[in-house]
């Protein structure tokens, strides 16, 4: 038994993590549909750092502007503080004879790769 598939519309704006400038034709419905469901999907910071690494942040209406400002301030956040615990806990294990293993957002962050941004 296949589960029944979304139709290609509802997940269009999947498209903007790739490519920001899809976001671009969205109505504020969109973008408040948008917002709403990449927040739950935990991906309101990958849409955030797509549109603003593309320079179309000031393109955005304003309303949902405010939502990937704020959660760019706040990955960016989660980020630092994410690389000072690695900082300490490195240092606090340095020499216990296992590998560390970061998981997840932690391991693209701690290897510096380009998927981390938004996290």
């Amino acid at each position: 038994m296949s589960l029944p598939s979304a139709p290609p519309q509802a997940l269009a704006w999947l498209q903007a993590l790739r490519t920001p400038a899809a976001a671009l034709a969205w109505t504020l419905t969109d973008w408040e549909r948008v917002v709403r469901l990449s927040r739950r999907l935990r991906l309101l910071g990958r849409l955030a750092e797509s549109v603003d690494t593309a320079g179309l942040m000031h393109q955005v209406p304003e309303q949902a502007a405010r939502h990937l400002r704020a959660e760019l301030q706040y990955s960016r956040w989660r980020t630092t503080h994410l690389l000072w615990a690695l900082e300490r806990l490195g240092a606090h294990l340095e020499g216990i004879g296992c590998p560390l293993v970061l998981l997840k957002g932690a391991a693209y962050i701690g290897q510096d790769l380009p998927i981390a941004a938004g996290r």
